[in-house]
């Protein structure tokens, strides 16, 4: 697996839990009770998955290799990520020293951990928009196919030294049962598609990002491509270049927004 397509499928990851922190949030906010076990393991999920993996994952061995191929730390996308880091963290600073005093019935910290939660995934969501879209694209474009792969093992190790072994496995069960209590509905609990916003890509190398997209994908693994306009013209390139490879799917048609569902069919293992 490249490196890239890993981060991508932890940032789906990181939205399900988005989801669940945003249901939890929701609830306070209205008074009603909830367990602090929930959030305190929610946090918990945050700080292992989401920072001291995924955060690690990406300043000490992805960013690097990125600066090696000649992607700037200062004034470029590296450094901003890193600084969106620091940011989030201190949301989660804060979160976890108001969960650490919090009760039920304390509307003071209620406040302190829906604003700081509030924040957090706002923070978080834009940057997971940043880098899915632009930075992993650059990365896809100067990190050839074989050095992606090495930075792939790099990762798992990492995540075995930094976490150890079957703690990933039960911060997901946790993450999962957390999601049966605060996502109600069976569309909500499934964790979400990845999406690519054309219009974020600079129309030079649009279509070719988003091929290499379309290469990455496995057989049945599909992304949601979200444009400004009617992507007809990509379609047309598709039916062109990958004829009997992929599927297309209307999600949205204008007029405003445009989403398409665009999967790899399962067949193209079969292709010679």
């Amino acid at each position: 697996m490249k490196a890239t397509e890993q981060l991508r499928k932890e940032h789906e990851t990181v939205r399900f839990a988005m989801r669940v922190m945003d249901s939890l949030v929701a609830r306070l906010e209205q008074g009603e009770t909830v367990p602090s076990a929930h959030l305190e393991q929610l946090l918990d999920f945050i700080s292992i998955f989401t920072d001291q993996c995924h955060h690690g994952k990406e300043e000490e061995i992805f960013f690097p290799a990125l600066e090696s191929v000649g992607i700037p730390v200062k004034g470029g996308p590296i450094g901003m990520m890193l600084q969106e880091h620091e940011i989030m963290r201190g949301h989660i600073r804060a979160l976890k020293q108001a969960a650490d005093r919090w009760k039920p019935g304390n509307d003071e910290l209620v406040a302190v951990i829906v604003q700081n939660a509030r924040t957090y995934l706002t923070w978080l969501d834009s940057h997971i928009d940043k880098e899915n879209n632009i930075l992993f694209a650059m990365a896809d474009m100067h990190l050839s196919e074989s050095r992606q792969k090495s930075l792939f093992e790099e990762f798992e190790r990492l995540e075995s030294d930094r976490i150890g072994e079957g703690v990933h496995e039960q911060l997901h069960k946790t993450l999962h049962h957390l999601a049966d209590i605060y996502l109600t509905d069976i569309d909500e609990m499934k964790e979400p598609e990845e999406k690519l916003v054309a219009w974020k890509i600079p129309p030079k190398t649009r279509h070719a990002q988003i091929f290499q997209r379309f290469e990455g994908l496995h057989p049945g693994e599909n992304f949601i491509l979200e444009n400004d306009h009617d992507p007809k013209p990509l379609f047309y390139q598709f039916q062109i270049e990958r004829a009997g490879q992929f599927a297309w799917e209307y999600l949205q048609e204008g007029p405003d927004l445009w989403q398409v569902r665009i999967g790899k069919t399962e067949q193209v293992n079969q292709m010679v």
